[in-house]
């Protein structure tokens, strides 16, 4: 019978049987092969976008969150994984290919005005260039530590804080500098942060790796591998306590999937039905090993089905459609249906951290993942569209340079902390007494 008539024909009869739910199961992920869903209907190429609770809602019961992963994949094609890691490195070369070769063209506005979608544009850019001359003041020696730059990936910061309110909480991990940005964290006192300036967000005594904002409800950047996602549940856990209407959104990468932080996460937020978005930033390495190396299974929204938790794959390079998607999952988490997992695919330009030799990888194939770069895409979209001609863009990127240098000269220009910060800086709830006095005083 026609595929749009077996899915009449299970609205219509139930899906009680076990082989009318495995004829259901075998029609969806046939007709998703070809490019559409059978249970939506959705047409858009390449593959299903509707996302699990979509489904669900279609055809209550059919559809658990752990369905073969070729109805949400967004063209993001799953592959089998190979035995051995030469089998798994080989294939790391043919997926890298795919994922700058299979991303979806934006094709639509969701219903934004061109004030909001240039202010996007300037966004990513604003990141890109911070990050820039980071590497650059990082060279110089104007900055330590570790640095940890966001290029590459910046569609998925702006799209997935761009559904949230002003009163939603962020937690995200060291690579924190894009999600600051995107919240609007002044990039002055972020710049004064990363020199170890008293003028800094966390009066320079935290650095790349732990911007901070109390006023924003952006909770930081954390060092440790998948330990914030404890704390960022713990905080959906008092918003649900406090009846307060806030979602948490928190950012990872693939490799904190790995450890035991993320499953305690994932179980306890989904146990407590908690207002969390877990936002995985798949960019295929932990620090410098492949997917296929570290992670048994390579599709990483699929280990939400160890929970029966709400999950969903997106192109997280598609700025609007990573918007799209992080809204439904934010209405999901906000109207008390529980937490949403989200994996974005995306892909970082340079390397894990700043002194990273990338001998793990390519330059050939970072070069093919840069001819999809994001923010190169949705600047050919806004000009096609008729939202912002060239020029415009151009006098953005442009004043976006002078911005980013007044940062540096904030930087330079302000004071070192003094030994006050002890007492005064907000490390600890009240001040305390110094014993002995520091130097004599």
């Amino acid at each position: 019978m026609p595929l749009t008539g077996a899915v009449r024909f299970l609205r219509t009869h139930g899906t009680h049987n076990k082989r009318v739910r495995s004829f259901a199961i075998a029609c969806t992920v046939h007709v998703a092969r070809r490019g559409l869903c059978a249970l939506c209907r959705n047409s858009r190429v390449p593959g299903c976008h509707v996302g699990v609770q979509r489904h669900n809602d279609l055809l209550p019961g059919v559809l658990p969150s752990c369905v073969p992963p070729v109805v949400w994949t967004d063209g993001w094609r799953s592959r089998r994984r190979h035995e051995g890691n030469n089998h798994a490195m080989a294939q790391q070369d043919n997926r890298s290919n795919d994922v700058a070769a299979t991303a979806p063209t934006l094709v639509h506005g969701a219903g934004l005005d061109a004030v909001t979608l240039v202010d996007y544009y300037r966004q990513m850019v604003l990141i890109r260039r911070f990050e820039e001359k980071c590497q650059e003041m990082y060279t110089r020696a104007r900055i330590g530590g570790f640095l940890h730059l966001y290029i590459g990936e910046e569609a998925t910061g702006v799209g997935a804080i761009a559904a949230l309110r002003p009163e939603d909480h962020i937690f995200t991990h060291y690579r924190d500098h894009g999600h600051a940005i995107a919240r609007g964290l002044d990039i002055n006192v972020l710049m004064a942060e990363l020199f170890g300036k008293v003028t800094g967000c966390s009066k320079g005594l935290g650095g790349s790796m732990h911007f901070a904002d109390a006023s924003k409800n952006f909770w930081g950047g954390y060092a440790i591998v998948g330990s914030h996602l404890l704390l960022a549940v713990g905080v959906a856990l008092a918003m649900k306590m406090q009846k307060k209407d806030s979602v948490v959104m928190v950012f990872f990468g693939d490799g904190a999937t790995n450890g035991g932080e993320f499953y305690e996460a994932l179980n306890f937020a989904q146990l407590w039905k908690l207002p969390v978005v877990f936002v995985c930033e798949n960019n295929l390495y932990a620090m410098g090993t492949p997917l296929e190396v570290h992670s048994a299974v390579t599709e990483i929204y699929r280990k939400a089905c160890a929970f029966d938790m709400t999950a969903e794959r997106v192109d997280g390079n598609d700025l609007l459609t990573m918007r799209e998607v992080s809204l439904r999952a934010v209405e999901h988490a906000r109207s008390g249906r529980g937490p949403v997992l989200l994996e974005a695919m995306t892909y970082r330009f340079r390397g894990h951290s700043a002194q990273d030799t990338q001998k793990y990888r390519t330059r050939e194939d970072v070069e093919r993942h840069r001819s999809a770069d994001p923010i190169e895409r949705f600047r050919t979209w806004l000009i096609n569209e008729g939202i912002a001609s060239a020029q415009q863009l151009r006098a953005i990127n442009d004043a976006i340079d002078d911005q980013v240098e007044a940062s540096v000269r904030f930087a330079e220009d302000s004071p070192e902390p003094g030994y006050e910060w002890i007492m005064q800086a907000g490390v600890y709830a009240a001040p305390i007494a110094v014993d002995p006095p520091i130097h004599g005083e």
